[in-house]
């Protein structure tokens, strides 16, 4: 990416200075997208070429193989047993009889079932001959109370069928291994290398190969509590899932990217308009409630860690009794404290006989006899937000502070710096440098905050103007939740809300990261 030259840019008047500014931004967020996407092929290319290895290994495996090992493509550990592995070998052959018959009793029937994902009842069933009739007249032929049959249950059937599919892969990593160490272990036989035992083996995995053993149960976690629920919410995107259509609860089908096609409805209380709206707040938000406290923080700490200054550990214990005190508990008093008929409200009203809303709907106010509105709950959150943030960030940077070399202000000091360009200089650059990836991150938690607004405002004022009962404080993942919570849940357009969450912050903290001190100048501070 081309940029000025110093002297060049220094040269500019203020005001083209300031426009190159946000011209070079918006270049570089260009630059993390293509870069985002460029790493997806890249990735992309990476497994290719494994699964191409891995597979030409196989022919490699069969084309010179002897009779073992070509009957190991079939059945798995029989090269093992030969060349005297044989706990190894059984072990691997009853995992394979063990797939076989799972595919045969549950797994493919899975996989039948998430191709429809569910089928909509049509027809009756007679509880006393177990069979479907066909209707003559209106009569039912030895049927008196034939049962309707009820449609399937899609939820089961989707969660099912990808938990099949993990496995399918598994197997399928599994046999492609065995497959290749059967041609290795036939390799030392015949150059006469030694042959490990179920023993040795065994052992590897308390030496050798100890992080397996560490990290299997871990993994395996993982893929059951992370990896399964997030595929099984990605593909909700991709149906009709909620409770607003004429169908049974537990029943919706494939739509393909039709849900995805809803963020282009900007007109009315569309998604689209909602969206948009949601996230312009949900980063105006992430914005003020990371850098007000970052700021705020490292002046409150640079104040307290000046010399002069008295009784610094009586203020440092005030800031950790603050924080000792939970977030939710503060949150829910001020909750209560500022709500429609909390002790501000009414003291307010009763004062001034005006009645303020503080975190519910904007209050109208009348100057020179002109009524306007304030909107006073997004200003709300974000100063409680400070008030509870604050303390984190004079804690995390008062022992930061303390570790700035000093010789860089006698530097300073001897070219005659001002102890204002010293603190934006030297202080707050170290501080940003150091703390660089944290910010980072601390970006991201409240680009998906969730305590902050639920238990203040609910994500309210509500609005009729935004789809699925969304509110003026509502961030992305706070609607997200309303959907699934609402009285006729969405599940389809909450799960699109989620895959897009995913996006936007995956792009964020790349270009983020990439173009952070931190990133490019890793290892010296200047």
């Amino acid at each position: 990416m081309k940029t000025l030259a110093y002297l060049d840019y220094c040269a500019l008047p203020r005001y083209q200075q300031f426009f190159y500014k946000i011209y070079e931004f918006i270049l570089k967020v260009i630059y993390g997208v293509w870069h985002f996407i460029k790493g997806i092929g890249i990735g992309t290319k990476k497994l290719v070429f494994r699964i191409g290895t891995s597979f030409k290994k196989m022919y490699h495996s069969f084309r010179y193989g002897d009779i073992f090992t070509k009957c190991s493509f079939f059945v798995l550990g029989i090269s093992h047993i030969k060349r005297k592995q044989i706990v190894k070998g059984i072990i691997l052959m009853l995992l394979e009889f063990a797939f076989i018959f799972f595919m045969i009793f549950f797994g493919a029937h899975a996989l039948y079932k998430l191709v429809f994902v569910g089928t909509y009842g049509s027809g009756y069933i007679c509880d006393g001959f177990d069979q479907v009739f066909e209707t003559i007249n209106g009569a039912w032929e030895f049927c008196d109370e034939p049962t309707k049959i009820a449609p399937d249950n899609s939820p089961k059937n989707l969660l099912y069928g990808i938990l099949t599919i993990l496995i399918i892969i598994g197997f399928i990593c599994v046999y492609i291994a065995t497959v290749n160490a059967s041609y290795q272990i036939q390799t030392n036989e015949e150059e006469g290398k030694h042959i490990k035992s179920f023993k040795e083996d065994l052992a590897d995995f308390f030496n050798s190969k100890f992080h397996i053993t560490l990290l299997f149960l871990p993994i395996i976690g993982i893929l059951l509590f992370n990896i399964l629920p997030i595929l099984d919410m990605i593909c909700m995107a991709f149906t009709n899932y909620d409770y607003t259509t004429d169908f049974p609860k537990s029943y919706f089908s494939w739509v393909g990217l039709k849900n995805f096609g809803q963020l282009f409805s900007f007109g009315g209380n569309g998604f689209g308009y909602t969206f948009v709206e949601i996230l312009k707040w949900t980063i105006v938000w992430a914005i003020l409630a990371t850098f007000t406290n970052f700021f705020i923080g490292i002046i409150i700490a640079t104040i307290i860690n000046r010399k002069g200054i008295k009784f610094k550990k009586f203020w440092r214990t005030c800031l950790v009794l603050s924080v000792a005190v939970p977030q939710f508990v503060s949150l829910l008093a001020m909750a209560q404290f500022l709500s429609d008929y909390g002790p501000l409200t009414v003291f307010i009203e009763k004062a001034t006989g005006v009645k303020i809303y503080f975190l519910g709907k904007a209050t109208t106010f009348t100057l020179f006899g002109h009524p306007f509105k304030v909107d006073f709950a997004r200003i709300l959150v974000v100063l409680i937000n400070i008030w509870i943030g604050v303390p984190y960030t004079v804690l995390s940077t008062t022992g930061i502070l303390m570790n700035v070399p000093e010789d860089l202000y006698e530097s300073a000091k001897i070219d005659g710096a001002s102890p204002i360009t010293m603190y934006f200089k030297i202080t707050l650059k170290y501080v940003v440098f150091v703390m660089g990836p944290s910010l980072i991150t601390t970006f991201i938690g409240n680009f998906n905050s969730f305590g902050v607004i639920f238990l203040l405002t609910g994500g309210g004022p509500k609005t009729n103007n935004f789809y699925g009962s969304a509110g003026h404080t509502d961030l992305l993942v706070t609607w997200l939740y309303n959907l699934t919570m609402d009285t006729n849940p969405d599940y389809k357009m909450a799960s699109v809300i989620g895959i897009l969450i995913f996006l936007i912050s995956s792009i964020i903290s790349l270009i983020l990261y990439r173009n952070s001190n931190s990133f490019k100048n890793e290892e010296d501070f200047a």
